[in-house]
């Protein structure tokens, strides 16, 4: 992998950190904070990150010829870079920054803009965060006081994107909430039988949806008359993991129509989800109907793009991402 050159004598006014993790720590993707005026910041990037990269931008991009990762720059004078953590990436990083500049402590309290920006960036789960994080220096500085209900609203919603909300299948035993599962997931997340009651405890998996990372749990199927035994606990199991739930995905299919427990969140959304479809539809109104074996379509013709698609708006809804208003993301979690 290429480089560019490295300076004889280091330059005080670039300096960087180690953002996280620590070098010995546990994590797939290391995060270093770089700052320095912008004309520093662009030598830098011309000769270390394999071209120039404007503001708000992120790529993916050689790092000092040691890693290939992505670099972003949220504004003129701060640089975050995402290796692998791997300890011996991130200790040559650091190696090779050390003769470019200054290395700092982190900053303790964490109250900068940059400094929360980089621990969003680390922990955000869903792709969809990337570009809107990096745009709210931007945001925050054409609307510094915004309207208190308004920005909670809005930032209660796009927390989603750092902190993935949780998705229940909801149903009686036998009709697909597995299989669907399996689906979404795009592997066998969950056991799959014909045999009622196969699943007796919850299944949880994360799940991109479109850009927007989400939990999903497959609870026990839901019978009028559990018993005791393995039945009776895996229900009452299910019933108490609903209190988690952002959003309920009530399903039925042609042998067994919707249940909605009482224990479902007052603050939840809830789908109502036809499945099996290409075997034939509930007999109830339902938001989405669709068949794990037809990946195309819309919410109502059977597809299973459609359903991720409604989903991934139920949980973010697409005004709420085109809100150009600003985002006080360092509270989310």
């Amino acid at each position: 992998m290429a480089t560019g050159p490295i300076p004889a004598e280091p330059d005080p006014r670039l300096r960087f950190e180690l953002a996280g993790p620590t070098p010995d720590a546990a994590g797939a993707i290391g995060l270093i904070r770089v700052t320095a005026p912008s004309d520093v910041i662009d030598s830098f990037c011309a000769a270390s990150l394999g071209g120039s990269l404007g503001v708000s931008e992120s790529r993916l991009r050689p790092l000092l010829g040691v890693d290939r990762g992505v670099a972003a720059r949220p504004s003129e004078d701060v640089l975050l870079l995402c290796p692998h953590a791997g300890p011996a990436v991130i200790g040559e990083l650091l190696e090779r920054l050390a003769r470019c500049g200054v290395r700092t402590e982190p900053d303790a309290g964490g109250s900068s803009m940059d400094t929360r920006l980089a621990h969003a960036l680390w922990r955000a789960r869903s792709p969809l965060a990337i570009d809107l994080l990096l745009d709210q220096p931007r945001r925050w500085r054409a609307e510094p006081d915004p309207d208190p209900t308004r920005l909670e609203e809005r930032s209660r919603i796009l927390d989603r994107l750092i902190e993935p909300a949780t998705i229940a299948l909801v149903g009686a035993p036998n009709i697909g909430k597995s299989s669907l599962l399996n689906a979404l997931a795009g592997a066998e997340a969950a056991l799959v039988e014909d045999e009622a009651g196969t699943t007796l405890d919850h299944l949880g998996v994360a799940v991109d949806l479109g850009g927007v990372v989400a939990h999903v749990l497959d609870l026990p199927g839901l019978e009028a008359s559990p018993g005791g035994g393995p039945r009776g606990t895996a229900q009452r199991l299910a019933l108490e993991a609903l209190a988690s739930a952002d959003l309920v995905v009530l399903c039925a299919d042609g042998s067994a129509g919707l249940i909605e427990p009482s224990e479902v969140p007052d603050g939840a959304a809830r789908l109502r989800v036809g499945l099996r479809s290409d075997l034939g539809r509930a007999d109830e109104a339902c938001d989405a109907a669709v068949s794990v074996h037809d990946e195309r379509g819309t919410p109502g013709t059977g597809g299973l793009s459609g359903l991720v698609a409604l989903l991934r708006d139920t949980l973010v809804a697409p005004e709420v991402l085109a809100d150009p208003g600003p985002w006080r993301f360092w509270d989310s979690g």
